[in-house]
């Protein structure tokens, strides 16, 4: 069982040790750690929005090139812009809401069919916002542009 009551020198140590805390610099050096573990956090997460964007944008543009494939199978031929997959088209139709038109960036995809070698692609120009693929169907995507690109039956 513990004693009610401690010595005098016990009394006067616990007392200091309760009294005992951070000083000034010592939480200014706190502090100054915090924030710059706190401005890494913010430019690192710049990069994950930027990597979530482009993720996003390349899932988007296959959501499109298989409403492409939709459309083509429905309608027998392919749309010539990608807003025709917005509109009815006799019983079929729509196969895609206009929201779905735009990539994060708030820019139009792009939209490419070469019907001589069945292919089609459609892309985003990515965050800087500049076409570095070209305006045919790409082999593959330059710079930051990213997309989906598809094989298709030849119509006739």
């Amino acid at each position: 069982m513990l004693p009610t009551r401690l010595p005098t020198f016990k009394r006067k140590e616990a007392y200091k040790m309760a009294r005992k805390g951070f000083t000034f610099p010592e939480l200014v050096i706190s502090m100054v750690i915090l924030l710059i573990l706190g401005s890494a956090w913010v430019v690192n997460s710049g990069d994950l929005l930027d990597v979530g964007k482009n993720r996003t944008a390349g899932i988007n543009a296959a959501a499109i090139t298989m409403s492409i494939s939709q459309y083509a199978f429905e309608v027998n031929e392919y749309p010539e812009k990608l807003s025709d997959l917005t509109k009815k088209n006799g019983q079929y139709g729509p196969w895609l809401d206009e929201t779905r038109l735009k990539d994060p960036w708030d820019m139009d995809y792009i939209y490419a069919i070469d019907e001589t070698n069945g292919r089609i692609a459609v892309w985003s120009c990515g965050n800087d916002m500049t076409n570095n693929s070209g305006s045919d169907v790409p082999t593959n995507f330059q710079g930051d542009d990213v997309g989906s690109i598809i094989t298709f039956p030849i119509l006739k």
